[in-house]
């Protein structure tokens, strides 16, 4: 136990050690945000890890259903494997227990933030350190299958899945938000760094990743090549750590530069954290402002998880061999059609359910064939989709 008059040792993240070389040193030198730092450091550079989180956000699900229909086909009748369904149950298990740990990892991501005491700033060393992770677990989750792990593979895969969700992506938006605020005190230079960050992420990696992964890479070439998505996450990663060098040393923290020489010459901020934090939760713009916040993150997040929850489970239940979308519980019809009618070959359709084939739902949605069973091949054949399609 400490003594009466001994205080709490402070702690120094990263105060030695590589960070604190030239090796790391930024390539920046100006006190005004430069032309080459605007393009290189936020323009470009962000692609790299951009590319990767937004990537592996668009394919882990259609890798995780391609998987589940190989590992566990439909029976011969066509119904689906009731392994394949449970696997919707567990997928959405991990989602909900990542975005709980979320919260936990945001509060220490703050915690390192706070106790980084590094001449190349606070935020980006450990951008550097949690991209590289990011971009290990992110090739490590497509890179094997069951072929070598059995059913430890899942194990396998749902732990790196949770830790791509939390250690992985975490920091990433935390550097993402936040950055631009610790490079320049000038506000006209935050907003237009602001604004190319803002371009970076939507509309070059919208187009970028949106056109050619989504509507060329998937349907041409991932669909029906499982060991695609490995070589893709290889290559994009080879193209993303250039970047992310880039983007690294043509960034500089000038704001935490300040703030450190404030310090050293005995000018900082010495009012107690139990004042500052009563300063702030008396103002009720304050308060109103942090409870919509958190509303919104709690609505953003739960939301998410539905979706991916639904999108699982709708798609691993959907397959029952007779060629019609069912509830995921294989219950009844999920599209009813109205009243009954009389099809085209003078039978009467008492249940007129929406029929269509499931080869062309299964090419639609990406989803391998495997997971539908066979039987909608000859239903394909005979027309018979195009029959209750008409009728």
């Amino acid at each position: 136990m400490r003594g009466k008059g001994e205080t709490m040792k402070e702690i120094n993240l990263l105060s030695k050690g590589i960070f604190n070389s030239k090796l790391l040193d930024s390539r920046v030198k100006t006190r005004a945000v430069t032309r080459k730092e605007k393009i290189f450091g936020h323009l470009i550079g962000p692609l790299g890890m951009i590319f990767i989180v937004n990537t592996i956000a668009g394919l882990v699900e259609k890798f995780f259903m391609q998987m589940v229909g190989l590992t566990y086909p439909a029976g011969p009748d066509g119904s689906a494997n009731p392994l394949a369904q449970a696997m919707g149950d567990e997928y959405q298990l991990v989602v909900m227990i990542a975005r709980i740990l979320m919260v936990g990892v945001g509060i220490l991501n703050g915690w390192l933030l706070s106790h980084t005491k590094c001449k190349q700033g606070r935020m980006r060393p450990w951008y550097l350190i949690f991209s590289f992770l990011t971009i290990i677990i992110g090739v490590l989750i497509f890179l094997f299958s069951p072929n070598l792990f059995g059913e430890a593979y899942w194990v396998y895969f749902f732990i790196l899945l949770a830790c791509y969700h939390t250690i992985g992506t975490t920091y990433f938006f935390t550097y993402r938000d936040s950055i631009v605020s610790l490079i320049t005190h000038d506000p006209k230079e935050k907003m237009e760094l602001s604004f190319m960050r803002k371009l970076c992420w939507t509309l070059i990696s919208g187009i970028i990743i949106g056109f050619i992964v989504g509507t060329v890479l998937i349907p041409f070439w991932l669909q029906n090549d499982i060991k695609g998505y490995a070589i893709l996450l290889i290559a994009m990663s080879v193209c993303a750590v250039p970047l992310l060098l880039m983007e690294y040393y043509y960034t500089k923290e000038r704001v935490i530069e300040d703030a450190d020489a404030e310090s050293e010459g005995g000018n900082s901020n010495r009012v107690p954290l139990k004042e500052q934090l009563k300063a702030m939760f008396t103002d009720r713009f304050y308060v109103i402002l942090i409870v919509l916040m958190t509303m919104q993150g709690l609505i953003d997040n739960f939301k998410g998880g539905n979706v991916q929850y639904y999108y699982v489970q709708y798609l691993l239940g959907i397959c029952h061999g007779n060629g019609q979308f069912r509830k995921p519980c294989g219950g009844q019809n999920a599209f009813y059609d109205g009243p009954p009618r009389t099809s085209v070959d003078g039978e009467v359709d008492h249940q007129r359910f929406l029929h269509f084939p499931q080869e062309r739902l299964a090419r639609a949605l990406y989803l391998p064939e495997s997971i539908c069973g066979e039987e909608h091949q000859a239903r394909a054949s005979d027309g018979d989709g195009a029959r209750h399609l008409r009728a």
